[in-house]
């Protein structure tokens, strides 16, 4: 990264240079319009007029900027209005990002990235919620040329864009891109709208799904992968689609699907297990978090007296919460197929989600990994597989 660490800190130092925790009205409101409330990353906040703004309006604030002037006097100015905020004097460049957020803020440091600003971006983008917003202004240039931000953005909803030119310090102006996005949701295979009482799933195209599994493919190395991960989703949209049609398991189960006309799903929308998770973690309801642990592994076997089995075990984001009862959410990853589940239990297949006790809650993982190899066995898949079935 580029930005002249020196000359910030002599800026923010001067004798006559007032900090007045300035910050721009019209990207206050862009932020309010969407969120009234989450966890805020504003990277190179400057003088942190707005993190101050969003923490004093009860935003979890993090900021970040190169000056360690200005993070003091952010801090100073924090204790002094009584405001919780977390403030880290770093360069971005080297600044690592642990947590996801409802909004991230890039104001004015694009610049700064060079040709590695497309990959800063992307980074950006991984740790944004899904429904979250990235606020990002930059100025056009031969990295980031007119129209390469909404580009970079693609697959997210535009929720306002503005071409306009900056003084620079110089006098000279300058063309910047400003953009709003929100993070869609969605998971490998279709895009989710959400709606009050219901969401209505779309599918992705394969351009889209291909796109998805190649980050994943590129971030663990098995890129020449991709045309079988992808041609996999595709085959499983096709089977979970004629199971679900074709059985007799009751519509509760699984939120209530609909197959509309114009090829998308509504279902009545369900609390996703992970959020519920964190929802009684955070209260300290131990009992309750193991209660829900146990539930799943029930709602797992509930499935197979209708034939019908969940392959990928992800509990945490497949299955929901819906008045009070666990259902299936995510209804594209089924088999029917006895024999395919009898292999998974042999093999031991839920083995791969222990490698997630990094993300998500250990003592859950750690709950529903011993709690599967007691209760899901070949036995028990042989008393009770299809009993339910017509």
């Amino acid at each position: 990264m580029t930005p002249d660490k020196t000359y910030f800190d002599k800026r923010y130092s001067q004798k006559d240079y007032q900090f007045k925790f300035k910050y721009d009205k019209e990207i206050l409101k862009d932020i309010l319009k969407y969120k009234k409330s989450g966890k805020v990353l504003d990277l190179g906040c400057g003088e942190g007029g707005l993190s101050l703004k969003l923490a004093e309006k009860g935003f979890d604030v993090t900021c970040v900027d190169i000056s360690k002037i200005a993070i003091r006097k952010i801090k100073q100015e924090a204790k002094k209005r009584k405001n919780k905020i977390n403030a880290f004097a770093e360069d971005l460049e080297n600044y690592c990002i642990k947590e996801d957020y409802d909004v991230i803020l890039a104001l004015g440091v694009m610049q700064f990235f060079g040709d590695k600003g497309m990959c800063y971006i992307e980074k950006i983008q991984r740790h944004t919620k899904k429904g979250g917003i990235n606020i990002i202004d930059s100025f056009i240039n031969k990295w980031l040329p007119k129209n390469k931000l909404k580009e970079l953005y693609d697959e997210w909803k535009i929720l306002g864009y503005k071409k306009y030119k900056q003084k620079l310090i110089s006098g000279d102006k300058k063309w910047m891109n400003y953009l709003v996005t929100r993070k869609k949701y969605g998971g490998w295979q279709c895009w989710v709208e959400m709606k009050q009482d219901y969401v209505i799933k779309t599918f992705k195209t394969k351009k889209e799904i291909a796109k998805t599994v190649k980050r994943y493919l590129d971030s663990i190395g098995k890129e020449e992968e991709l045309d079988k991960r992808v041609e996999q989703m595709l085959l499983n949209i096709k089977e979970s689609t004629k199971i679900i049609k074709s059985s007799n398991i009751p519509k509760k189960l699984l939120a209530f699907p609909i197959f509309l006309n114009d090829g998308k799903i509504k279902q009545r929308r369900a609390i996703v297990l992970d959020n519920k998770f964190d929802e009684l973690l955070e209260e300290g309801k131990k009992k309750e978090v193991k209660k829900l642990v146990d539930e799943s592994i029930d709602f797992i076997i509930e499935l197979w007296k209708y034939g019908i089995h969940e392959k990928t075990f992800k509990f945490y984001s497949n299955f929901g919460i819906l008045n009070e009862d666990v259902v299936l959410i995510d209804l594209f990853e089924l088999t029917n197929k006895k024999e395919k589940v009898e292999k998974q239990i042999k093999s031991k297949v839920w083995k791969h989600l222990e490698k997630l006790k990094e993300h998500f809650a250990p003592e859950v993982m750690e709950y529903f990994l011993k709690q599967v190899e007691k209760r899901l066995t070949v036995k028990k898949l042989n008393e009770v597989w299809s009993i339910n079935r017509r």
